[in-house]
């Protein structure tokens, strides 16, 4: 570890001079970043064929299809394997997930009465697109 990457902690381990410390001593090869963005497209991918293979095997008529309703039970799956590669790879470059975020400070429950408040006001606005988008598109909501 430099001692340039051992001062510059405090800043966080996502600061542009921290990235660029763990690239010039090649922890960063360019294929972490590449697999992390493309992997999630993938794991979801090979994560319905498999569904679809069971139904396949069950004898369903249209086996890709029949496995798209299941996408919620796949879909935490696939978040698993994104976070097991991005626990992986920040590992490598010798920092944790939790370094990518950085430091949190929680002002006395502020930040979560804050979030809950901008949900209360958002989450209409997405039901109502919903049943809009829903109604549009297929007559019915």
């Amino acid at each position: 570890m430099s001692v340039e990457y051992a001062i510059d902690s405090l800043t966080g381990a996502n600061s542009e001079s921290q990235i660029q410390v763990r690239v010039n001593e090649r922890r960063v090869p360019w294929t972490f970043p590449l697999l992390l963005v493309t992997g999630r497209s993938a794991l979801i991918f090979a994560a319905q064929a498999l569904v679809a293979l069971v139904f396949l095997i069950r004898g369903t008529r249209n086996p890709w299809l029949a496995a798209a309703p299941w996408w919620t039970v796949y879909g935490t799956l696939v978040d698993v394997g994104c976070l097991a590669l991005l626990w992986r790879f920040t590992r490598a470059e010798g920092i944790s997930i939790r370094g990518l975020i950085g430091p949190i400070r929680l002002r006395g429950g502020r930040d979560l009465l804050l979030g809950v408040g901008i949900f209360l006001a958002v989450f209409p606005l997405f039901a109502a697109a919903a049943w809009l988008s829903a109604h549009w598109l297929y007559g019915t909501s």
